[in-house]
């Protein structure tokens, strides 16, 4: 069966920090890994949300060639984040939908439970893969991400849908 991974921004912008005039944060360990994931069978997939961040960079052959990677990466049907309440007479305050129109704008309740233990990026991040049916979430973040999906792991099984968040290594041993 093949494994779905959902591909954090982390892994692409890492792997290219020498373009930003930054060391490499990628361990040989790592990148030994990644090509091992590459090999196996597998699915990678990302969403538009890292294509946005790495529109981000500040270097344009840095940004020039994660575009190009983005652009190639598969990437899952947007979901999403919040979904605004059609209006209707009596459904709102008066003034904003008394007489029709649409309503207030409510949050995914899944990104709003994400929130707890991610940053809001994180949060979309996941949110995204989750909605895609991802097994794993591949990450280098290890303060933002990994730390705090291994703190939580309990919470955040249940609420991923089992979705594990790993980084290289541990994904590679385990495929």
């Amino acid at each position: 069966m093949t494994s779905r991974i959902y591909v954090d921004t982390s892994i692409i912008s890492r792997l290219s920090d020498p373009l930003s005039g930054r060391a490499i944060q990628v361990s040989d360990d790592q990148a030994h890994a990644l090509l091992a994931i590459c090999s196996a069978n597998v699915e990678l997939v990302t969403s538009d949300k890292m294509l946005h961040e790495v529109l981000k960079s500040q270097s344009l052959p840095r940004r020039a060639l994660l575009t190009i990677v983005a652009s190639l990466a598969s990437r899952v049907p947007h979901r999403e984040i919040a979904t605004q309440s059609p209006g209707g007479f009596g459904v709102g305050a008066f003034g904003v939908t008394a007489f029709g129109g649409i309503g207030p704008m409510s949050r995914d309740p899944l990104l709003t439970s994400l929130l707890n233990f991610f940053e809001s990026d994180d949060a979309e991040h996941i949110f995204q893969a989750v909605n895609s049916g991802c097994s794993y979430f591949l990450t280098l973040d290890e303060d933002t991400i990994l730390t705090p999906s291994r703190a939580h792991r309990k919470d955040l099984l249940a609420l991923c849908r089992q979705m594990e968040f790993v980084d290289p290594v541990t994904l590679a041993a385990s495929l």
